[in-house]
C-alpha cells in the first residue's frame, strides 16, 4: 500500500523564495520557529519536485533511472537533490505507515484526517487539491516526509544551528538554482544541454558537501532511491561514453520549468 504526503501553504511563491535565501545565507537557525517550519517543508518538496528534472503531473516522490533516460549524470543530479532530506534526516530508521497531512507551519496530522479548523480552508481539508502530493515510495521522499513532521517538534534534533547544516543548505540551494536556470536554457533552446563546467561545479560540490557531513557521523553516502547513481560513477560512465551524441541520448527527458526554483509550486 502506497501513503501519501500532502502539504498546503497559503503562501507558496513567498515561501518558497526565503526558503531558499535562507538556505543561502545559513539563517535557518535564527528563524522563528514558524518561518523555519513553513520554508523547510518547502524546500524539502522543491527538492522533490527538481530531483525529477520534470514538471510532469502527478505525485512527487517516485523516483528511479527511469526518469532520466539512462544518462547517469541527470541521475546523479536528482539523487544528490534527493539526497539531503536523508543526510538533514536525525539517525535511526525512518518507518512511515500512515498518510501524513500537513499545512504551513502546523503539527502534521497521521492517518484519518479529522474534521479540522484550518483559518481560511475548508472543514474537510481532505477534499481539497494540495499544494503537492508526495507518494512515500523512496527512501527520499519518506525521509522528507519524515523531516517536514518532526520539524514542528521541539526536540527534533535538525542540527540547523551547526556550521555542516549550514553548508549542506548552502549547497543545496545553489543546486536548486542552478537546475531551475539550466532547465530554463533547455526550455528557449528547445532541447535537453549538457552541463556546463560552471553548473557542474555547484552540483558536484553539493555531493561531496553531503559526503562531508556524513562522514562526521561515519557513515557512508545514502542512496536517496533504487538505481541511484553519484558523480563519481556518472563520470566513469561518461568517459566511457565519449563521442556519443548527448541530444540523441537525452532527447526524451522531459525538460522542467522551475524558473526561479519556485514557479512549480504555483502549479500545483
Amino acid at each position: 500500500m502506497t501513503y501519501y504526503w500532502r502539504h498546503f501553504t497559503t503562501s507558496p511563491t513567498e515561501t518558497a523564495a526565503k526558503a531558499l535565501a535562507s538556505a543561502r545565507n545559513g539563517s535557518f537557525a535564527q528563524l522563528p520557529p514558524i518561518d523555519r517550519v513553513r520554508q523547510l517543508r518547502a524546500l524539502l518538496l522543491l527538492s522533490l519536485q527538481g530531483a525529477t528534472l520534470s514538471d510532469a503531473p502527478g505525485p512527487l516522490g517516485d523516483l528511479g533511472p527511469s526518469l532520466y533516460n539512462g544518462n547517469d549524470e541527470r541521475n546523479a543530479t536528482g539523487a544528490a537533490l534527493a539526497r539531503t532530506a536523508l543526510v538533514l534526516a536525525p539517525p535511526g530508521n525512518v518507518v512511515l505507515d500512515q498518510d501524513v497531512l500537513s499545512w504551513d507551519d502546523a503539527p502534521a496530522i497521521t492517518g484519518s484526517i479529522p474534521p479540522i479548523n484550518i483559518p481560511g480552508l475548508p472543514t474537510d481539508v481532505s477534499a481539497l487539491p494540495a499544494l503537492a502530493v508526495v507518494a512515500i515510495v523512496s527512501v527520499a521522499a519518506a525521509a522528507a516526509c519524515y523531516v517536514g513532521t518532526i520539524v514542528t517538534q521541539a526536540n527534533h534534533a535538525i542540527a540547523f544551528e551547526q556550521e555542516k547544516t549550514k553548508r549542506l543548505l548552502n549547497a543545496h540551494a545553489a543546486s536548486v538554482d542552478v537546475i531551475a536556470k539550466h532547465i530554463d536554457r533547455e526550455k528557449l533552446a528547445g532541447k535537453t544541454l549538457p552541463f556546463e563546467p560552471e553548473e557542474r561545479t555547484v552540483l558536484h560540490g553539493l555531493e561531496r558537501t553531503q559526503r562531508e557531513v556524513v562522514a562526521e557521523q561515519h557513515l557512508p553516502l545514502p542512496t536517496p532511491f533504487d538505481g541511484a547513481r553519484d558523480f563519481g560513477k556518472a563520470l566513469a560512465e561518461s568517459t566511457r561514453d565519449i563521442g556519443k551524441s548527448t541530444a540523441d541520448a537525452l532527447s526524451s527527458v522531459v525538460p522542467i520549468g522551475l524558473g526561479l526554483g519556485m514557479v512549480w509550486l504555483m502549479s500545483r
